[in-house]
C-alpha cells in the first residue's frame, strides 16, 4: 500500500493482510482521533514551551504536548480503531 488512504471517517494506518474477502486494513476513526489535528498542535505546543516565562505555564505546556505524544503512541488503542477490509470500505 503506497503513502495514505482514508475512506470517509477511517484513515488506514497499515495493512494487516489480504485473503479471499478483499485486503484487511487497520483503520483509526478520524472522529475520535484526528492524527492531522494533533500533528496541526504540536508545532505551537513546542513555540510556547519555548516562550514562557513562569513555571505554570511551562508545565502546563509541557503536560499538554506529553497528552499529543500519548494520545499518538496511542493511536492503535481499540477505541480509536478498526479492522476493516477493503470491499467494506468502497
Amino acid at each position: 500500500m503506497g503513502g495514505c488512504m482514508d475512506f470517509g471517517k477511517w484513515h488506514v494506518l497499515r495493512e494487516l493482510g489480504s485473503g479471499g474477502q478483499g485486503t484487511a486494513y487497520l483503520t483509526v476513526d478520524r472522529t475520535k482521533l484526528n492524527l492531522d489535528s494533533m500533528i496541526d498542535r504540536l508545532r505551537p505546543v513546542i513555540n510556547g514551551i519555548q516562550q514562557v516565562t513562569q513555571t505554570d505555564d511551562y508545565l502546563a505546556r509541557c503536560h499538554e504536548l506529553l497528552n499529543i505524544i500519548d494520545a499518538y503512541t496511542n493511536r492503535e488503542a481499540s477505541e480509536h480503531c478498526a479492522v476493516v477490509t477493503k470491499r467494506s470500505l468502497i
